[in-house]
This record gives C-alpha cells, sequence and structure tokens, in this order.
C-alpha cells in the first residue's frame, strides 16, 4: 500500500463491518440475535469495556518496559495515547498490524527526538516476546484440551493448527535475533520473493545495499533489550496480565447474553480469532474474525444466535469503541505534530517515510 489513506480505510471498515452485522443477523437468525442483543445486561457489558481499556492501559507499560530500558524521556500517559493511536491504525489497515507498529515508532521518534532505527528496536522487542508469551499460551491450551477436556474436534484441529504457525513464527523471529548469518540470509530470501513490490517503491539494488548496512545496527539494538532478565520477566508477566483482561473482557460479554462459557475454551477463541484476524485482507480481519468466532462458539456448544449476538458485542466493545477512540487520538496527535497541516493525511505520508526508513 503505497499511502495510508485513512478516509479511505475508516470508510471500508464501517461498510464491511455494516455487512458483517447484516450477514450475521439475517443468516443467523433475526428474531434471535436481534432478541439476544437488547437482552445483554448492561452492567456486564460495563465491566466488559473496563476490562478492555485495563488490557490497553498493561499494553501500554508492557511496551514501557522496554522503553524505559533504552532511555527513552516520554509520560506514560503519552505511551497510552500513542498506543490507542496504534490500535486504530492496526484495526483500520489491512496489514497484518504493521500499519499501527510505524505509528507507534513514528510517534515514540516526534515524543522523544530518537532515531526511528531506535525507537522500531523497541517495538520489534516487545513483538518477539509477546510471540514467545503466544506460544506458551497456545502449547498450554492445548495441552489442557489434550488432556483434561472433551473438546471438538474443530477446535482441536484450530488449536494444532494454531500451535504450529505459532511456533514456526516464534522459531524464524529467534533465528533473525540471534544469529546474523541466519538473519540476513532469510530476510534476502523475503526481499527476493517480494522484488517486485519493493521495485515500485525504489530500485531493488540500493534497498538491499541500505538492508545489509542497517541489519546489524537493527539486530544489535534488539538484541540490546533481549539480553535483559528483567525484560523478558516483565514483558512476560504484563503478557499475562493483558490476556487475563481480554479472557475476563469476552467471559463478561458471554455473561452479558446469557451464556457461561469454560475461561479455557475462550482462551482458544481469543487464540484463534487473533491468529486469523493477522490476515492482511481486510481491515481488522473483518469478515475473517467474525466467521471464525462463530465457527468456534457453535462448535462449543453454544446455539448460533448466541454465537452471533457475542460476536456483534465483543467486536463493538474490543474493535469499534477502541477504533473510535484510538481515532480521536490519533488525530489530536497528528495536529500536535503538524500544527500548520494537522491533516490525517499528512501523518498518514510522514508514517509512510518513516516505515520505508526503518526497513
Amino acid at each position: 500500500m503505497n499511502e495510508l489513506n485513512f478516509k479511505k480505510w475508516v470508510l471500508v471498515a464501517v461498510f464491511t463491518g455494516l455487512l458483517v452485522v447484516f450477514g450475521i443477523v439475517v443468516l443467523l437468525g433475526r428474531e434471535q440475535v436481534i432478541g439476544a442483543l437488547l437482552s445483554a445486561n448492561p452492567k456486564f457489558l460495563g465491566i466488559s469495556i473496563i476490562f478492555q481499556l485495563l488490557a490497553t492501559v498493561a499494553l501500554t507499560y508492557r511496551w514501557q518496559t522496554i522503553v524505559q530500558e533504552g532511555g527513552f524521556k516520554i509520560s506514560d500517559w503519552k505511551l497510552f495515547q500513542i498506543s490507542l493511536s496504534s490500535l486504530a491504525i492496526s484495526n483500520l489497515t489491512p496489514s497484518a498490524e504493521t500499519g499501527g507498529e510505524f505509528a507507534k515508532c513514528y510517534f515514540l521518534s516526534k515524543e522523544t527526538r530518537k532515531r526511528t532505527k531506535e525507537t522500531l528496536a523497541t517495538i520489534i522487542a516487545e513483538k518477539i516476546l509477546d510471540m514467545i508469551f503466544f506460544v506458551m499460551l497456545t502449547v498450554f491450551t492445548l495441552t489442557l484440551f489434550l488432556l483434561m477436556f472433551e473438546v471438538p474436534a474443530l477446535i482441536i484441529s484450530l488449536m494444532i493448527l494454531i500451535t504450529l504457525v505459532a511456533l514456526s513464527m516464534m522459531m524464524l523471529l529467534f533465528y533473525t535475533v540471534t544469529s546474523e548469518k541466519i538473519g540476513l540470509r532469510m530476510s534476502m530470501w523475503f526481499i527476493n520473493k517480494f522484488q517486485r513490490l519493493i521495485k515500485r517503491f525504489r530500485p531493488l539494488k540500493e534497498f538491499e545495499d541500505k538492508f545489509r548496512t542497517d541489519f546489524v545496527e537493527h539486530r544489535n539494538n534488539m538484541k540490546h533489550y533481549l539480553d535483559k532478565p528483567k525484560i523478558w520477566i516483565m514483558t512476560i508477566v504484563l503478557s499475562a496480565v493483558v490476556w487475563t483482561f481480554i479472557v475476563l473482557r469476552t467471559y463478561f460479554v458471554f455473561l452479558a447474553i446469557g451464556i457461561n462459557l469454560n475461561p479455557i475454551l475462550i482462551i482458544a477463541l481469543l487464540l484463534i480469532s487473533q491468529v486469523v484476524g493477522m490476515l492482511p485482507l481486510l481491515p481488522g480481519g473483518l469478515g475473517l474474525v467474525e466467521t471464525s468466532r462463530i465457527a468456534v462458539i457453535s462448535a462449543a456448544g453454544v446455539v448460533a444466535a448466541g454465537a452471533g449476538a457475542h460476536t456483534v458485542l465483543d467486536r463493538l466493545i474490543s474493535f469499534w469503541i477502541m477504533t473510535g477512540i484510538g481515532l480521536l487520538v490519533t488525530y489530536y496527535l497528528a495536529i500536535k505534530n503538524f500544527k500548520k497541516d494537522g491533516s490525517i493525511n499528512k501523518l498518514s505520508d510522514e508514517i509512510n517515510k518513516e516505515g520505508g526508513r526503518a526497513k
């Protein structure tokens, strides 16, 4: 994508979201789904929103642990704002969350006057440690299913699949960071595979030469964080806190429509939908996430209408409300950094430039 055209993707997301809700209501039973939505307990929904906000706060503190280790001077409140903006941009760009990460990289650079290479290292290090916890949680959940629970074959199959995917991604990241030779070789393999796309933005030889020059510095910046036991411990602990809040959010949405689902099944549901949501097809995995959630919830024995109602409410809280808040924060940060031209498209161009420099 040449430019992060926010207005375009906001319209695409809204249209797709409305289409998805309409499809859920029509296909799963209009009266049943609407009835479940209207009868939802507002108190439990309010608790769910609180847990979603707490999860975002915990995500901010997880990143702050790494940012502080790097000597960046920035307040917790400012980091929280950047996290909200990043969440909105990730939700509105079909780029497997990379759009939001470049926004974090850009705003952190602007607020701290640090180079993009330095700010990017904090984000990549956080992602690597987050992936490690994700693998741990996936293996733990799959083991519980196999040893202690009678779980439908569909859920077991999907859990095995995402476990293999998560392990593969973790090994790829691990070797990229720990072995300069292997990391550079794998990176050049990807560059070769996507050379036609790269040529649209800059000459391939120029890109390869710059990448080789910058690779060692990027790797050393990341290792600065990954070599610290304190970072590992704090990041993994805070990842557990984040997931606890997210599971509780989802659990209370179920309670709001009168369904008491086993928390272990909720973890499986969230793991599967997170992997599906990373596919760079539509903003925020719209359509794919909802479909996968309904399939998993239905396989767990919940009636189709209940699965549909839960999916609509949970996505309203975790996706639409947080995206709306994040967009407001993004506009505020854009106006602050571009007082003469505070347009969101100006911000898009700058983020895109920073992403190009970081590559």
